[in-house]
């Protein structure tokens, strides 16, 4: 049976990545399933990958090491199945991420700076 993941690397022909590549991918991954499993979400918080971290670090040019006490978190909104926005923000180790839809929407909107409108949301106010 293929999986989203092997679908995923049969499409990019040559490249191979190690175990932990894999599994830092699977990761990714993550997301997609949360939302099949509540299909009544759209948001939701929970820690960055590693891999999501390099990623901005090096898209952005900058060093994203955490300042001591921190970890990095993602945000995440779910705009249709398949589609999802994701906001990469540092604050306090430790905080809990199995939150509320309320509380997951505050925070994307929050590190958004409401700059990410749902689509949905802003038609109702049209």
């Amino acid at each position: 049976m293929s999986t989203p993941l092997n679908t995923i690397l049969q499409m990019a022909p040559g490249v191979t990545l190690t175990r932990q590549g894999r599994r830092r991918l699977g990761r990714l991954m993550d997301d997609r399933r949360f939302f099949e499993r509540h299909p009544n979400r759209t948001h939701r918080v929970r820690l960055a990958s590693r891999v999501e971290v390099e990623t901005q670090a090096l898209l952005k040019g900058v060093d994203l090491t955490p300042a001591p006490g921190s970890s990095y978190y993602v945000a995440v909104r779910q705009e249709v199945p398949g589609l999802r926005l994701r906001l990469l923000f540092a604050t306090d180790a430790g905080n809990e991420t199995d939150v509320s839809e309320e509380e997951a929407r505050f925070v994307f909107e929050w590190f958004s700076g409401g700059s990410l409108t749902n689509r949905k949301e802003g038609a109702s106010h049209g």
